[in-house]
């Protein structure tokens, strides 16, 4: 995406500091509502909340990069309950806030219907997509305190996503938006180390105490549907094929490979041709082996 553009049009508007939307904003339980955009949608969005939002302004700069890795079971079970739309369900990650050096929080997220609850506490950046003891005692403490089953299950570094936000926060109510773009996804379990961007497109989110927020109304005057299934973690999980279950994600990455996936497809195509090659090395160095064996015997 054309950062230049964006700051451009993020010229246009009031700033807030940090501590101004942290003294305004401060809660950790909210109602979530996500939205996936394509670039024209966005430049329409930004122009529509242009007087009525402020943007987040740290030294200048209104565009920050964070960097999460998630953390689930070996059998991915938050991820099931994700794609199952079970009515609770939990996210456990450690958060980097990459333009603010080495701060670093460790997180978990439950969402109850639609009342979302956070708790974390902030660790060091070796900490960061580590579930060292301090991580394995706060998230057995948190679980347990909320009766949940599996407090005392292991878990482990799944998915890293990075992109970059924006965040917008209403001039009338507590609404607050974050506008995440130019998403990058890579396989923990995977030594690998590929990643995959996600490519033009944009992950509106509003958090709110209520649903009545105007961010959402513009939503409705633009003609965006709220989406469901639109976690860049259970993204990750897909793409990676680590499930083969998308039901709940359909729509979205139906959106995403319409539109913006060039890069997974020339992925895709690229390892075919490698696999393919790879076998045909493999049958001629049989062949070539087994010739030999003739000659010898």
């Amino acid at each position: 995406m054309e950062t230049q553009n964006l700051q451009s049009i993020l010229k246009e508007y009031t700033t807030i500091s940090l501590d101004q939307l942290n003294a305004s904003m401060s809660f950790l339980e909210r109602i979530e509502a996500k939205y996936l955009l394509n670039l024209k949608q966005l430049d329409k969005l930004l122009g529509e909340l242009q007087d009525s939002f402020y943007v987040l302004n740290i030294k200048d700069v209104s565009i920050f990069t964070y960097d999460n890795i998630y953390m689930d079971t070996k059998d991915y079970l938050f991820y099931k309950q994700h794609e199952q739309g079970e009515k609770q369900r939990l996210k456990v990650r450690t958060r980097h806030y990459v333009d603010s050096g080495d701060l670093v929080y460790f997180e978990m997220k439950l969402k109850e219907k639609k009342l979302l609850r956070k708790f974390r506490y902030p660790t060091s950046l070796e900490a960061h997509g580590q579930m060292n003891k301090d991580a394995v005692r706060f998230y057995t403490s948190i679980a347990q305190s909320l009766g949940l089953s599996y407090a005392k299950e292991q878990i482990f570094p799944s998915i890293e996503t990075r992109y970059k936000r924006i965040t917008l926060c209403s001039k009338e109510s507590d609404e607050r938006l974050t506008i995440d773009f130019d998403v990058e996804l890579n396989d923990m379990r995977d030594n690998a180390g590929r990643w995959i961007k996600l490519g033009n497109i944009a992950i509106v989110e509003s958090k709110a105490r209520t649903e009545d927020g105007h961010g959402r109304k513009v939503m409705k005057k633009l003609k965006i549907k709220e989406a469901h299934g639109c976690s860049k973690y259970c993204l990750g999980i897909h793409y990676f094929g680590r499930m083969h279950s998308h039901d709940r994600f359909k729509k979205t990455i139906e959106f995403i490979d319409k539109h913006h996936m060039k890069e997974i497809t020339t992925v895709n195509k690229v390892q075919s041709k490698l696999a393919s090659v790879k076998k045909e090395v493999h049958a001629k160095e049989r062949a070539i082996a087994n010739k030999m064996k003739e000659k010898n015997f």
